[in-house]
């Protein structure tokens, strides 16, 4: 029977960089030798696990580099999130990242919006059932949103994440006000964190279709590293309360940014759904 070596090595050498690990990390280095490899990186206790967060550097036994990953809460990431590199991390490995990964941060931060924008209006046949992130573990999160942008019943809604509920924090509205959105993020690389104020309003077309448009003026969105990048975006969409389907024509917005990752900078786009 085989079995596999490993060894759990000081956090540091004096020939190696140590990683910087945030968060409430810590650096773990481990070397399987029977497999020639050595690994270094950052472990976060999530959800009652062990899980890689942060860094990781793979190299072979006599220390010559492999790989080089970065988790968040242990799945594997590949967006940094500003250019010089991912946040708290070597410089070597800052190095490599804007060297071999080259990220278009308008489209990452137009993505994030779009994605918001998708669970903030629950119209949409498939919700975020294939996305990356999720609401739909959310405690009657469609029923809630649709009593809200529909009916403009006054709610104060309070979330907790779990493996389907990508989301934790605080949702209120009432009547005559806007809709105030604070919400830690989770699966929303680099996002962790979004604040605005949404305003919707409905009108009758033609009995039984409704069209609804809403909007953010002040959307904020805040990094690891605390970057913030500032927006605004609409989203108009028309609606049949009788139709199963119940969204009837689905026609789009734009997404306006003002500051991206710190930068003033002036960025427009449009803002589609796909359903």
């Amino acid at each position: 029977m085989r079995y596999l070596t490993i060894c759990l090595c000081l956090l540091s050498t004096q020939n190696a960089l140590a990683l910087v690990c945030n968060d409430g990390s810590y650096e773990v280095k481990v070397s399987l030798t029977d497999l020639g490899k050595n690994l270094d990186f950052c472990q976060i206790k999530h959800q009652g696990k062990l899980v890689k967060h942060g860094p990781e550097e793979v190299t072979d036994l006599d220390g010559k580099g492999l790989e080089k990953n970065f988790y968040r809460y242990g799945e594997k990431s590949s967006v940094p999130y500003n250019s010089v590199g991912l946040p708290g991390i070597s410089q070597e490995h800052a190095d490599f990242l804007a060297k071999n990964q080259a990220i278009d941060k308008k489209k990452v931060a137009a993505e994030s919006v779009t994605i918001l924008f998708k669970a903030l209006l629950p119209f949409f046949s498939k919700t975020l059932n294939t996305s990356k992130f999720q609401v739909n573990g959310c405690s009657d999160y469609k029923k809630q949103w649709m009593q809200i942008l529909v009916f403009k019943s006054a709610q104060n809604l309070s979330y907790q994440f779990n493996q389907k509920c990508h989301i934790a924090g605080q949702v209120s509205y009432s009547k005559e006000k806007d809709i105030n959105v604070n919400l830690d993020l989770q699966k929303l690389d680099p996002f962790l964190h979004v604040n605005m104020s949404v305003k919707c309003s409905t009108s009758i077309k033609e009995l039984p279709l409704v069209a609804v448009s809403c909007a953010t003026l002040n959307g904020e969105l805040i990094a690891q590293d605390k970057s913030r990048s500032l927006f605004k975006a609409n989203y108009d969409v028309v609606i049949n309360p009788q139709n199963k389907r119940f969204l009837e024509k689905n026609i789009g917005g734009k997404i306006s940014f003002h500051k991206l990752f710190n930068k003033d900078e002036s960025y427009t786009t449009p803002l589609y759904i796909k359903d």
